[in-house]
């Protein structure tokens, strides 16, 4: 998996860009990554498996396609979505790529009430149920970039320009929220309501036509179920821990992208890295293709 840059024609080194998206973990520490490369022309994406931290990883897949979501719980089927809308997924044992009908990228995958969701450009959402992919409307036609629900299986989509909205038996509903600022992730907080997150330190709580503005925040760009609260990518500031009062830093100096978590351990994907904690100490590997 690490090897050397290629020179450019002209003799110089190809400057290679590579760029850690997302992440999965498991409860033996096992962690799962997206990991996206590009030279500025073309671009590849890459699974990466750790089965420890301290050890060198190897790669699951790879492909020309740019994906931007990466879903896995324990060593269960990996599922991506892509930049044109495809599914790739190890269901039946390999990875294969599937058409999900969506007119554009995919840009989010979660999982709520035992389905999985997926979201993206153009305000369309998708729901995995009895393994068939169906889209649930397209009322909205902003990109949408964060995906998340109650145990009920009521969804919360949000996306650019504080855009957002409820989806539940009777259909969508707009949610008119206290922010413009683009909107980037959605999780369950407590028993019925939710905590949204997105730029500008734009960090909300609460359920329907509800909502409150927890200030002072970090910029969310994603949130995971972490200890007896969230544990929050907050891109350069590094990852937060938000316990329903305030927040507190965990790891500062990391381009936290991504985080996902289960039980001791909870994995951020960062720039160049994956990072691991696991309760007492942090550990990470860095990426070179």
């Amino acid at each position: 998996m690490n090897g050397e840059d290629e020179e450019d024609e002209e003799g110089g080194e190809e400057t290679i860009e590579i760029n850690c998206l997302d992440v999965a973990v498991d409860s033996a520490g096992a962690v799962t990554s997206l990991v996206v490369t590009t030279d500025g022309e073309s671009f590849r994406s890459y699974v990466v498996v750790h089965p420890r931290i301290d050890r060198p990883g190897s790669v699951l897949y790879e492909t020309d396609c740019w994906c931007h979501a990466l879903w896995r719980v324990e060593d269960g089927p990996i599922y991506l979505v892509d930049n044109d809308g495809f599914l790739h997924t190890t269901e039946r044992g390999r990875f294969e790529r599937f058409d999900l009908g969506a007119p554009m990228g995919l840009y989010r995958l979660a999982e709520v009430a035992g389905e999985l969701v997926a979201c993206g450009a153009d305000g369309v959402v998708l729901r995995r149920r009895a393994g068939s992919w169906t889209s649930i409307g397209r009322p909205m036609s902003v990109d949408l970039y964060g995906i998340g629900g109650t145990a009920d299986g009521t969804l919360y989509v949000v996306g650019d320009r504080g855009r957002a909205a409820r989806i539940d038996s009777f259909g969508w509903h707009d949610l008119h929220l206290p922010t413009d600022s683009t909107l980037l992730c959605a999780h369950p907080w407590g028993a019925a309501e939710m905590a949204l997150g997105g730029e500008n330190g734009v960090f909300l709580l609460g359920a329907g036509a509800r909502w409150r503005l927890v200030d002072p925040a970090p910029s969310a760009h994603d949130l995971c179920a972490f200890e007896s609260g969230l544990a929050v990518a907050a891109a350069g500031a590094g990852v937060a821990y938000f316990d329903g009062a305030g927040f507190r830093l965990l790891k500062e100096g990391i381009d936290a992208q991504a985080v996902a978590a289960s039980g001791r351990y909870l994995a951020v994907a960062a720039g160049d890295a994956v990072w691991r904690f696991d309760g007492r100490s942090w550990g990470h590997r860095t990426f070179g293709f």
